[in-house]
């Protein structure tokens, strides 16, 4: 199965949709990076150690369809593995995904320690509320999706374009 992380036009109902339409599912996802709104109007990917949020797609299983697909992509995303690196505009490398479940820790509580403090009326409870709201901070919980292929951009190229970090790792097409 072919499985390409896309983060930007290729997402289902963006501009660049319909290089992907042959895929079987799409999949909420993450992935390790860092995402920057281009000032040329699609972000760009470089690696790093943040999350990045973006669509997991999985085509079918067939080598013929996959190179003309990653041929497809490649030429949209201007990468050929036969120029030197500097000559992409993109690179293409194979990358964990995660799905990442946001677990609350008053979820937590409600399920293990004490439901009574955190009642939504916080008058009604003896933990004092800046208490509980640090309670409720959320944790991530990740687990892997598997490998998959990715479009990923020279930190010096997103410089030179002048390209804006997405701090919360989600590109919306604004």
């Amino acid at each position: 199965m072919l499985k390409i992380f896309v983060y930007g036009t290729l997402k289902p109902g963006q501009c660049n949709d319909q290089y992907c339409r042959d895929r079987q599912s799409a999949e909420t996802a993450w992935a390790r990076g860092q995402l920057f709104k281009l000032p040329v109007g699609y972000p760009a990917m470089t690696k790093g150690t943040q999350w990045v949020k973006g669509v997991l797609l999985t085509f079918a299983d067939d080598t013929f369809e996959e190179n003309k697909i990653l041929s497809r992509l490649d030429a949209l995303e201007d990468y050929s593995p036969y120029r030197p690196a500097s000559e992409n505009e993109y690179q293409r490398d194979w990358i964990e995904v995660f799905t990442i479940e946001t677990i609350t820790l008053e979820t937590i509580a409600l399920e293990i320690i004490a439901p009574e403090a955190f009642s939504p009326d916080m008058s009604n409870t003896s933990t004092p509320k800046t208490q509980a709201d640090e309670m409720r901070s959320a944790v991530a919980k990740s687990k892997s999706l598997g490998y998959g292929w990715a479009y990923f951009m020279e930190p010096e190229r997103v410089q030179q374009i002048g390209g804006r970090l997405i701090s919360e790792g989600e590109w919306t097409g604004d």
